[in-house]
């Protein structure tokens, strides 16, 4: 299997703060790697030139650790706020069963998601309004 410093870093970093499992030898990550790393790799290192076919199965590995990755922040979205609303939208975050009002209030609002959010709340706000007159 393909222990790569990205893979190393996936397992050291990303299990202990969004949980879920993260085995190797389980779906997604195993198609990620076999799929997605692996052809990677060869292209990368070895200046490969993958098939249609084969960038398809990696964009499947890839889409499949994506979708892992988005769950796993939604269900950490309480611990951190910044991430699940710079990586899903409303419309997922509320798909989810999570209250989008709640994460923000738990953003600094100097912050700059923070920021950007008070100014995109105050963007709807404006466009509603226009709506209604």
């Amino acid at each position: 299997m393909i222990e790569g410093k990205v893979v190393a870093r996936v397992k050291r970093e990303y299990a202990q703060r969004i949980r879920g499992n993260w085995s190797l030898d389980q779906e997604p990550l195993r198609g990620w790697i076999t799929r997605t790393v692996a052809l990677r790799n060869r292209v990368v290192h070895a200046g490969y030139r993958p098939h249609r076919a084969e960038a398809r199965e990696a964009l499947v590995g890839a889409d499949a650790v994506e979708h892992f990755v988005t769950d796993r922040i939604a269900a950490s979205a309480t611990s951190y706020p910044k991430t699940a609303l710079l990586l899903l939208d409303e419309a997922s975050l509320v798909k989810r069963g999570m209250d989008v009002q709640r994460l923000e209030e738990l953003v600094p609002e100097d912050s700059v998601i923070g920021t950007l959010h008070a100014s995109f709340n105050l963007f709807r706000e404006q466009v509603a309004s226009a709506r209604n007159h």
